[in-house]
């Protein structure tokens, strides 16, 4: 489950199951988002595709990877 603010940086997380999008600023918003993510049930399967979607694109190792292979590129004057 996942409460976020609507500032653009947050838009990778329209992928998970139970996604409440709160208006940044507004405290209001905010509480209903959090009540409605706390009143969510989530199924198993939601939560192991959850899982797997930070496994596969938001894990420390995949990020990791992908600074050291832009330095990389850098470093020998390539360009992806």
């Amino acid at each position: 489950i996942t409460v976020v603010s609507d500032i653009p940086g947050t838009s990778w997380s329209s992928e998970f199951a139970a996604r409440y999008e709160f208006i940044s600023g507004d405290p209001n918003s905010l509480k209903i988002a959090l009540e409605k993510a706390l009143d969510y049930d989530i199924t198993a399967a939601e939560q192991q595709n959850n899982q797997k979607i930070l496994e596969d694109k938001y894990s420390m190792d995949f990020w990791v990877e992908a600074v050291y292979n832009e330095v990389y590129c850098i470093a020998n004057g390539e360009r992806k």
